[in-house]
C-alpha cells in the first residue's frame, strides 16, 4: 500500500510541476513571440472576411490577455413583425368563452371532453414520436458534456510487459533474454487561449437547446394530432349514425314506390331509381367503418398503443362534436417566443455562429501542455525504485503554415451554414404568422358557412314536420314527407362535416400560437 502511495504522489507531483512550469512557459512564449511570427509570416487576407495582419495581432493579443474567443457572438435575428393579427379575432360563445382549461399550456382541456383529456395524456406518456425526441435530446446533451471535456487536462496511464532477447544467429552484441516492464502517466492538455473549445461547447449547447425545442415542437404537433384524430373519429361516428337514418328513409320510400306501382300510379323507372338509391346509400356503410376503423388505428399509433387496445375505450364517443374552447389570441411578438419550432431555428443560428468561432480558431496556433512520468526496467520488482524513472513536461506549439486552403474553406462553409440557418429562422418565422392567418380566415368563413347550413337544417326540419302532419293517408303525401326527411339527413351530414372542419381549425389555431407546453415550467 505504502508502494502505491509513494507512485500516487509521485504523479501528482510531476503534474503539478508540469502544469505550473508549463504555463508559465507557454504563456511569455506565446505573448512575446507567437503574434508577431504569426501575424508577420502567415497573417490572413482581409478578402476571406478574417481579419487584416494588423487586426489578427491586436486579436492575438487581446485573446491571450483577456481568454476572449474569437469569432462572431450570437446576436438574436431581427424580423419584422406585425404589430397585431389582420384576420378576423374568432369567437365560439359566451359558454366556451368560460370554459376551464381555455389557455394555450393545455387548450385541449377547453373541450370539456374526459376522454380527450385522457388520450392526450396518453400520448404525451408513450408516444413513438415523443420518445424519439427524448431520445435525440439526451445525445445531444451528452454531446454537450463531451465537448466540454475538452477544456480540462487529460490524463492517462499507459503499461506494457514485453520478454526481449536476441535472435541466436546474432552473434554481436547479444542480448540476454529477460522481461521489460513499462508504466507511464501521460498528460495532455490543450490551452484555449482563442476559444476554440469555448466556441465548440457554444455550438453544443446551442444544439442542445435546439433538440428541446424540437422535442417541445414534437409535443405541440401530437397533441394537436390526437385531437384532431379524435375529432374526426366522432365526426365519421355521426355520419355513420346519419347514413343508417337515411338507408331506412330510402328503404321506406322504395316500398311506397313499388306500392304506388302495383296500384298504376308510378312508372317503373321510379322504381328502378329508387332501388339504385337504396343499393349506393347500401355500399357507402362499408366504407365508413372502414374509415372508422382505420381512424382508430391512427390514434392508437399516436398514443404508442395497440390499435386493438383503444377499441373498448372508443366504443362510447360523445354523440355530439364538443364546443371549441375560446381562443386567448396572442401578439405576433408572443408568438415568435412560444413557438418551439421557431426558438429551434434561433438555436440552429446560436450553434452556426459558434461554429464559425471555432473554424475562426484553427487559424491561429495550439498550445498545448504535455508530460509524461515513467518506469521501464527489466525486473518487476524494482518497480518502486524511482531510480528507473524519469519524466519529461513542456509546451507543444502548433502552427498552421500550408493547409491547401483547407481551414479558410472550412470557414468559408461555416459562414455559409450561419447564413441558411439566418434564412431559415426567418421564413420560420414569416410561416408561423401566415398560420395563423390562415386559420384566423379559415374559421370565420367556415363559422358562416356553418351558420347557413344550420339554418337549413332548421328549415328542413320545420318543412318535414309540416309535411308528416299534413299526411293523411295518401301514398304521394307520405312519399314527399320521406324526401323532406331525407333532404333533412343529407343536410344534417353537411353539417356535421361543416362543424368537424370549423373545430379542427380551432385545433390548427392552437398549434399556429404553439399551444400544447409550459413557457414557464419548460413544457
Amino acid at each position: 500500500m505504502k508502494t502505491v502511495l509513494r507512485m500516487f504522489y509521485f504523479a501528482l507531483m510531476f503534474l503539478v510541476v508540469a502544469v505550473m512550469g508549463g504555463v508559465m512557459v507557454a504563456t511569455v512564449l506565446a505573448l512575446l513571440l507567437l503574434p508577431i511570427l504569426y501575424v508577420g509570416w502567415f497573417g490572413v487576407s482581409a478578402k476571406d472576411a478574417v481579419c487584416t495582419r494588423r487586426v489578427a495581432f491586436l486579436a492575438s493579443l487581446v485573446s491571450l490577455l483577456s481568454a476572449c474567443a474569437v469569432g462572431p457572438d450570437h446576436q438574436t435575428p431581427v424580423v419584422a413583425t406585425p404589430a397585431q393579427w389582420h384576420g378576423p379575432q374568432p369567437a365560439t360563445g359566451q359558454q366556451a368563452a368560460a370554459a376551464p382549461g381555455s389557455d394555450l399550456r393545455q387548450w385541449w382541456k377547453g373541450f370539456n371532453d374526459p376522454l380527450l383529456n385522457r388520450l392526450v395524456d396518453m400520448a404525451l406518456e408513450s408516444s413513438p414520436d415523443l420518445l424519439v425526441a427524448e431520445a435525440r435530446l439526451k445525445a445531444a446533451r451528452a454531446q454537450t458534456v463531451a465537448t466540454a471535456a475538452d477544456r480540462m487536462p487529460q490524463l492517462d496511464a499507459q503499461g506494457a510487459y514485453q520478454r526481449i532477447g536476441t535472435i541466436p544467429s546474432s552473434a554481436n552484441n547479444l542480448i540476454q533474454p529477460g522481461n521489460l516492464t513499462f508504466g507511464s502517466f501521460i498528460m495532455s492538455w490543450e490551452l484555449d487561449f482563442f476559444g476554440g473549445v469555448r466556441r465548440r461547447m457554444e455550438a453544443a449547447e446551442a444544439d442542445a437547446n435546439a433538440q428541446q425545442e424540437y422535442r417541445r415542437d414534437t409535443q405541440v404537433s401530437l397533441t394537436a394530432e390526437v385531437a384532431r384524430q379524435y375529432l374526426g373519429l366522432i365526426a365519421l361516428q355521426q355520419q355513420m349514425e346519419t347514413a343508417r337514418r337515411r338507408q331506412d328513409t330510402v328503404r321506406e320510400q322504395l316500398r311506397l314506390a313499388d306500392g304506388l306501382f302495383e296500384a298504376g300510379m308510378a312508372a317503373v323507372t321510379e322504381v328502378q331509381t329508387q332501388r339504385a338509391t337504396v343499393a349506393s346509400i347500401e355500399a357507402s356503410l362499408p366504407a365508413l367503418d372502414e374509415r372508422i376503423k382505420n381512424q382508430r388505428h391512427a390514434l392508437a399509433i399516436l398514443l404508442g398503443s395497440n390499435p386493438t387496445d383503444l377499441e373498448q375505450r372508443l366504443a362510447h364517443l360523445p354523440a355530439e362534436l364538443p364546443q371549441p374552447p375560446n381562443v386567448p389570441l396572442d401578439l405576433p411578438a408572443d408568438v415568435i417566443r412560444r413557438r418551439p419550432d421557431i426558438r429551434q431555428a434561433e438555436f440552429n443560428v446560436a450553434s452556426e455562429s459558434a461554429s464559425i468561432g471555432a473554424a475562426v480558431a484553427e487559424l491561429f496556433p495550439k498550445i498545448t501542455l504535455s508530460g509524461v512520468a515513467a518506469i521501464q526496467t527489466q525486473d518487476v520488482t524494482n518497480l518502486i525504485n524511482m531510480t528507473n524513472g524519469f519524466y519529461g513536461f513542456g509546451p507543444r506549439v502548433s502552427i498552421p503554415i500550408f493547409q491547401a486552403g483547407r481551414l479558410l474553406a472550412n470557414l468559408e462553409n461555416q459562414e455559409a451554414q450561419h447564413r441558411e440557418a439566418l434564412v431559415t429562422y426567418q421564413k420560420t418565422v414569416l410561416t408561423a404568422f401566415r398560420e395563423v392567418e390562415d386559420q384566423l380566415v379559415s374559421i370565420n368563413d367556415e363559422t358562416q358557412r356553418r351558420q347557413s347550413l344550420e339554418l337549413a337544417l332548421s328549415n328542413a326540419r320545420i318543412a318535414e314536420q309540416s309535411s308528416m302532419s299534413m299526411y293523411g293517408e295518401g301514398e304521394a303525401e307520405l312519399q314527399a314527407a320521406l324526401q323532406n326527411r331525407r333532404n333533412q339527413q343529407d343536410i344534417q351530414d353537411d353539417l356535421t362535416q361543416s362543424r368537424l372542419t370549423w373545430v379542427t381549425h380551432y385545433v390548427a389555431l392552437y398549434k399556429a400560437l404553439g399551444g400544447g407546453w409550459d413557457m414557464n415550467g419548460g413544457g
